[in-house]
């Protein structure tokens, strides 16, 4: 997949000095492939996948409903600022207060100490992902939600019809008909196809 992406990204212009700006929601393996493909790439964690993540923390902890608001939010907030390394410690600070699981619980990761400690050890991976901030003073974006969204209105307005069913192999195909559209590149891919000389586009 990551090969794919940057052949795509040389074709629209891609160098080797160009920043990358790839926002995700933590997926694992999805920042590591795009860091082996882009050198200069900043991958900012979807700040409500960061959110939920705290949310759902506070809920295990036990914590009450406006308890766990606040909670959240002065860590999101601090995190926003740039001091997730003061968050880590004080959840670290935390975690420490806890009793760790025994070896035969079968979901320790549904445990206080165990949901802390995930959470945690997911803020590690993303240190340098969530300067929200300073991402917003560079006009980059925070969240996934514009792409999830077009995923709604591109593919699946077509693919999801009612009654409708695909043959795997037609999948991708359509798929691609419907960026291409989405994109303005409609014209341009018949006209290329045909044979005809195709316009700069847009």
């Amino acid at each position: 997949m990551g090969w794919q992406v940057f052949g795509a990204a040389c074709r629209h212009g891609l160098c080797f000095d160009t920043q990358v700006v790839a926002v995700g929601d933590g997926a694992f393996g999805l920042k590591e492939t795009l860091e082996e493909q882009f050198a200069h790439l900043q991958y900012v964690l979807d700040k409500p996948h960061l959110r939920h993540h705290f949310f759902e923390t506070a809920e295990v902890l036990g914590y009450s409903d406006s308890f766990g608001a606040g909670w959240v939010k002065k860590h999101i907030d601090k995190i926003a600022e740039g001091k997730v390394g003061r968050v880590l410690a004080e959840l670290n600070g935390l975690l420490s207060t806890l009793e760790p699981p025994p070896d035969d619980e079968p979901h320790p990761e549904n445990t206080p100490w165990g949901r802390l400690n995930r959470l945690i050890k997911h803020l590690e991976r993303f240190y340098n992902c969530v300067d929200y901030d300073a991402f917003e003073d560079n006009n980059w974006p925070i969240g996934s939600g514009e792409v999830e969204s077009a995923h709604r209105y591109v593919p699946q307005a077509r693919l999801k019809l009612a009654g409708a069913c695909w043959r795997e192999e037609n999948l991708n195909p359509m798929c691609a008909l419907r960026v291409m559209r989405a994109n303005g590149w409609w014209d341009d891919f018949w006209a290329w196809l045909q044979g005809k000389p195709q316009s700069r586009a847009a």
